[in-house]
């Protein structure tokens, strides 16, 4: 009996979350994804900054790409591109940055809001007369 609880003890002390294991990686920097409107769409500027010293960075941003060599703790790197939106329309962009051999990105919608399609409702006719409503994703 000791040694069932002897073992119970210790495998709830090595499960606790205390000893469990670290958070998933992900990149060492900090990532920002801004826009500001101008004549026939969009200037979209992204910018990276590590966190620790990293041996290369890559940004990319609507289809264009920058790399650099060896960048150290603090220093920003920085890609402005423009993204052409035509009136009226609105667009989706991602911004991407890899440094150390790990990716992180930022998601920006440029122009107005998305439309959203009315869900359909499927009306059904209960037995007793009653009627009810179910909408589906």
């Amino acid at each position: 009996m000791r040694f069932v609880l002897l073992t119970l003890a210790v495998g709830l002390a090595w499960g606790s979350p205390a000893i469990a294991s670290p958070k998933k990686p992900s990149a060492p920097v900090e990532v920002q994804l801004e826009s500001k409107p101008i004549a026939g769409g969009y200037e979209v500027r992204l910018v990276a900054t590590p966190t620790r010293d990293v041996p290369t960075i890559e940004l990319s941003v609507a289809g264009k790409q920058l790399a650099f060599g060896a960048t150290v703790a603090g220093q920003a790197r920085e890609l402005v591109t423009r993204v052409r939106v035509r009136g009226g329309d609105g667009l989706e962009i991602v911004g991407n940055v890899i440094a150390a051999g790990r990716n992180r990105a930022r998601v920006m919608r440029l122009g107005p809001p998305q439309q959203r399609a009315a869900k359909r409702v499927q009306v059904y006719t209960l037995p007793d007369g009653r009627q009810i409503g179910e909408v589906r994703r």
